[in-house]
């Protein structure tokens, strides 16, 4: 499993392009794709979760995005599971292959790590 949790205090609306990397993941993969939006005062949270099978590790992956945008600024947590083959959970990878277009958008966006 690979966790990486971001921060900006500049940008708002940043689900619009965390949607649109979640939507390339998928492409031309049915019902592997889920998404939540929770109001609450002074916050809203998205919640994204992506699973796609991996034909080269031959194992299905799970990327999970939750975005918690407020007054303050924008928190995004990334993580990736599954992905792995055999008894000794070879990855060959793919969990940190999967979130590395995500994490550059993110970071040219001005947002930084901060876990």
């Amino acid at each position: 499993m690979v966790k990486y949790k971001l921060f900006s205090k500049a940008h708002k609306n940043i689900n619009k392009i965390i949607k649109e990397e979640a939507d390339e993941i998928v492409e031309g993969v049915t019902n592997s794709y889920y998404e939540k939006r929770i109001v609450s005062t002074g916050k809203v949270t998205y919640i994204y979760i992506i699973e796609k099978y991996l034909f080269r590790i031959n194992s299905n992956l799970s990327i999970t995005i939750i975005l918690e945008e407020s007054e303050d600024g924008s928190f995004v947590e990334i993580i990736a599971s599954g992905g792995k083959v055999g008894l000794t959970n070879v990855s060959f990878g793919a969990e940190e292959a999967s979130v590395k277009d995500i994490l550059f958008e993110l970071k040219e966006l001005g947002y930084k790590i901060v876990e």
